[in-house]
């Protein structure tokens, strides 16, 4: 499918891969892993790909490391989900958070996304952006919106309702990817408009299971009307 609508999808043969249990319970998700994942080497990355000028770093179980940062062009908008990195697979099989820190690939990025959930209750927004020092941080809370922090602005946006929701797998990463989409077409970094954009592709998706919810340019001017 994804390779239908017109991407360039590059398959790396890794000997473990990230695989989840999700477990859904009163709005809220645990996890539990059923494989590690082996570190994507940066050899991997195809040589035509190197001059692009938008890139998306989204590890789901850290499999991305620190070298990346010096690797991506330093004029392109890099956006990084922040998710993969707070992740700890304890002996007893269930997935845990860890504390956030500094990481070479936050301090590269221009914009980061996490959700609220990915944090212990009551971390400190502070502590969050000296870790992303040189990015707009956006923290997203599923049907409550979220909020960006850059420099010198807070932006609060509300989500866009779904009706009904059928997956929410993946909805912080089709948000993060619409967000640097929109940035990319029109300056604005986690502006108003920007996020409500966003919000509204991750609104679509969530109504359909896997790839099938990823919404049309049309259903998302739909959504946005």
């Amino acid at each position: 499918m994804v390779e239908d609508a017109g991407a360039d999808l590059r398959r790396l043969p890794l000997t473990h891969g990230p695989v989840f249990e999700n477990i859904e319970f009163n709005g809220h998700r645990r996890q539990r892993w059923l494989s590690k994942s082996d570190r994507v080497p940066l050899d991997a990355l195809p040589e035509d790909w190197a001059e692009a000028r938008a890139w998306l770093l989204v590890p789901v179980a850290g499999e991305i490391g620190d070298e990346w940062a010096a690797a991506l062009p330093p004029e392109a908008l890099v956006g990084t989900g922040w998710q993969g990195m707070l992740r700890e697979f304890s002996d007893d099989g269930w997935v845990r958070r860890i504390a956030p820190g500094s990481r070479a690939v936050l301090g590269r990025a221009d914009v980061v996304c996490a959700s609220v959930d990915d944090f212990e209750p009551g971390q400190r927004v502070a502590e969050l952006r000296d870790f992303t020092p040189n990015a707009a941080l956006v923290l997203t809370a599923g049907e409550s919106g979220g909020v960006a922090f850059r420099a010198g602005a807070t932006e609060i946006y509300s989500a866009v309702p779904a009706a009904p929701v059928v997956d929410a797998t993946g909805a912080g990463d089709v948000f993060l990817a619409a967000l640097v989409a929109a940035w990319s077409l029109t300056g604005e970094l986690a502006t108003d408009r920007t996020l409500r954009f966003a919000a509204a592709v991750a609104s679509c998706a969530v109504e359909g299971a896997g790839l099938a919810g990823v919404p049309t340019r049309l259903s998302v001017a739909e959504r946005l009307r």
